[in-house]
């Protein structure tokens, strides 16, 4: 699996919610920054990232969207906070039968429906994100391998271990991909 360069992640940050649609723009950010499964993201509810209209601190993985069934806490980014801020304003404006509740989905199909994105739907949604970047193959998944990779390189494996929800340590090292320039770095550290 592929990990993003940062020239690639700096123009998926560069795409407009206009150009995306602000829940595909949040979206893009959250797997970005938290390192989230697709399953994991397409099952949050409005309780897990907000509380009392403001976003929480830590994201909450529910053990029964959590790959394993082992529920974690992802400490949310402030730039994340403020993507978040955003959504929430947009997604808070129908009222009547579709007000928001706690347990509605964060990610609905619609504005107007409760209905949960599916998995397809959102790797289609990655899909046309990656053909504005000008790579027709972006995945899903390769969020969550550029997150570990650097997330490394700002903290030890064993915190990555733990954000990623990996009970053993060998499943987080397949998700790394140190650079030369990272082994170059570490070696000029000695």
């Amino acid at each position: 699996m592929r990990v993003l360069s940062q020239e690639e992640i700096n123009k998926l940050l560069a795409l407009e919610p206009a150009k995306l649609s602000l829940r595909n723009w949040v979206m893009i950010r959250m797997f970005l920054w938290t390192g989230l499964r697709v399953a994991e993201l397409t099952g949050l509810n409005i309780e897990d990232v907000y509380f009392v209209k403001e976003p929480k601190k830590f994201l909450v993985v529910r053990p029964e969207i959590a790959k394993g069934g082992n529920s974690r806490e992802i400490p949310i980014s402030e730039k994340l906070r403020d993507a978040l801020r955003t959504y929430y304003s947009d997604i808070s404006l129908p009222a009547g039968p579709f007000a928001l509740n706690p347990d509605r989905p964060l990610f609905t199909q619609h504005r107007q429906t409760n209905k949960r994105l599916t998995c397809r739907q959102v790797q289609r949604i990655v899909g046309l994100a990656g053909r504005e970047i000008g790579r027709s193959d972006l995945h899903p998944h390769e969020f969550r391998h550029t997150f570990a990779t650097n997330l490394l390189r700002a903290t030890n494996i064993r915190t990555v271990q733990t954000i990623l929800g990996h009970k053993s340590l060998t499943s987080t090292q397949i998700y790394t991909h140190p650079t030369s320039e990272d082994m170059t770095v570490a070696v000029n550290k000695l």
